[in-house]
């Protein structure tokens, strides 16, 4: 018989489970574990990603959506897509293992082979404002000096 406590604990990967499901396991798996699920589409991967904020505050989601694009294609991606990307990026790399919450990444195939930029670019090339903590306009300005001589040192000049 299936000790659905233990056993499903001692799990690595789990297939072939129904789509009403999946949601269900997956929020249930991250109370104990850090999961990485790959969802079959952005469509699976957004109400999983719903489902499981607006019902678990102790758990992290980290969804990291595919383009809406071919990766050569003539059109460039969604913004919405982009800044989803770009802020999943920036919050693993800046607040990933500070809290002592589980977390779960949620991804599709077609995400996994979008190529990224180091995660040292996201902790360089970030900041963090909030209302919760004070902020000065002069921090504010300094990092986006910092930022662009940074960014005006790397340039390469062509002659």
């Amino acid at each position: 018989m299936f000790n659905f406590k233990k056993q499903l604990l001692e799990i690595q990967t789990i297939n072939g489970i129904r789509d009403s499901i999946i949601p269900f396991l997956v929020s249930y798996l991250s109370q104990n574990n850090n999961i990485f699920y790959i969802a079959k589409s952005d469509l699976e991967l957004f109400q999983i990603n719903e489902f499981i904020i607006e019902n678990f505050d102790n758990v992290d989601v980290y969804p990291i959506p595919a383009w809406d694009c071919l990766p050569f294609d003539v059109s460039s991606p969604n913004f919405n897509i982009i800044s989803e990307r770009v802020k999943t990026f920036t919050n693993i790399s800046v607040d990933y293992g500070t809290r002592n919450k589980k977390n779960v990444f949620l991804t599709t195939i077609n995400a996994l082979f979008i190529k990224t930029a180091p995660i040292d670019f996201y902790k360089i090339n970030s900041i963090s404002i909030s209302q919760k903590k004070k902020t000065s306009f002069n921090h504010i300005r300094d990092f986006f000096n910092q930022y662009w001589l940074y960014k005006s040192s790397n340039r390469k000049r062509i002659s």
